[in-house]
């Protein structure tokens, strides 16, 4: 590829509509942010930052991330301090570009602080619209199940979202200690969400095999699967979610930090994207990997070896894959394809 041709991709992809489906809040927030909340509730700032090295060590194992993720967590005690979380992240977001985002909360984690989120949805929902009606940039929220924590947290959750859908809570999502905790153990509260009229998605096959995505798939019914990297080598499995076109989100950095996969080489999603498969990008923490969901397409393009043809239908598999009402779907995808023929009009990419 010539100079001038990656100029352009490079600036085609600082300037391309992004949708984020993918993405936790806690985990999003600045380093400037949470070092601020952190010395206001008496919380260890260095350790509230997370992986903040320049050098980029991985943190080992997805169970040294969830420990990190924690502590920040604990930054957050009040409506207020949620507040100006949001605000952070929604901002972040914003300067990347990005319309519509589904951002995830753990929500047990809070609870263990004393924070409820039928005290914390109200102000997230008002700092979210008041944030769409100046910028433009429409956020959703996910409460996640956190498997470690065990059943009747889960049923709190289930409750608390089910509760809070006049609150922009679109879904419930199930994450944490995916090794040691299967999907199958929460059949009863994902069937109750889904009856409240609940999306539902599932961290599977991160860092457990396909048996996890089966498990998502087949016993909790979840409409999308985040990272699914266990689904590698199942043809079967790989088969049936791309006959059914159940999104796959990934997250490249994230992987590679946690290590879940060895390198960027090892990772599937050009593979999964090849095959046919409704595979999304994402940043998942981005404070914590150093990452934003621009750095991502970067990462598809310049270490997975995808072309711009490719990197256009990730972006609009970030509409397709979300819960978003078809209406809504095909405004954004309208949207989108107009202002990518733009940039291409405007780079020479085809």
């Amino acid at each position: 590829m010539n100079v001038a041709r990656k100029s352009n991709l490079a600036q085609a992809i600082e300037q391309m509509p992004k949708a984020e489906l993918h993405v936790h809040l806690e985990g999003s927030i600045s380093h400037e942010t949470i070092e601020e909340l952190a010395r206001k509730n008496g919380i260890d700032s260095y350790a509230a930052r997370g992986r903040a090295n320049p050098a980029r060590l991985r943190y080992g194992h997805l169970v040294d991330f969830l420990e990190a993720y924690r502590v920040r967590c604990k930054c957050l005690r009040s409506a207020d301090d949620f507040q100006v979380a949001c605000t952070d992240v929604l901002e972040s977001l914003h300067a990347l570009n990005v319309r519509y985002a589904e951002i995830m909360i753990a929500p047990t984690l809070h609870r263990m602080n004393g924070l409820s989120m039928d005290e914390i949805m109200p102000v997230l929902a008002r700092t979210a619209g008041e944030f769409s009606k100046k910028n433009g940039l429409e956020a959703r929220f996910i409460l996640d199940v956190g498997r470690q924590f065990g059943r009747e947290h889960a049923w709190q959750t289930v409750r608390e979202a089910a509760r809070q859908q006049d609150s922009g809570v679109i879904a419930i999502g199930l994450g944490g200690d995916e090794v040691h905790y299967s999907p199958e153990l929460f059949v009863e509260q994902f069937a109750w969400a889904r009856k409240q009229g609940l999306h539902l998605v599932a961290h599977a096959g991160e860092v457990g095999d396909s048996a996890s995505v089966w498990g998502a798939v087949n016993s909790l019914g979840v409409e999308r699967i985040g990272h699914g990297l266990g689904a590698r080598g199942d043809e079967a499995l790989l088969e049936t979610l791309r006959i059914r076109q159940i999104p796959v989100d990934m997250c490249p950095t994230s992987n590679v930090e946690t290590g879940a996969v060895r390198s960027y080489a090892d990772h599937p999603l050009a593979d999964f994207l090849r095959r046919g498969l409704l595979v999304t990008v994402n940043s998942d923490d981005p404070a914590m990997f150093g990452t934003s969901l621009t750095q991502e397409y970067s990462v598809c393009w310049q270490e997975l070896g995808l072309a711009w043809s490719e990197l256009k239908l990730l972006c609009l598999n970030g509409i397709r894959g979300s819960f978003l009402p078809d209406k809504d779907k095909e405004r954004f995808l309208e949207e989108f394809t107009e202002e990518l023929a733009e940039i291409e009009s405007e780079t020479g990419l085809r």
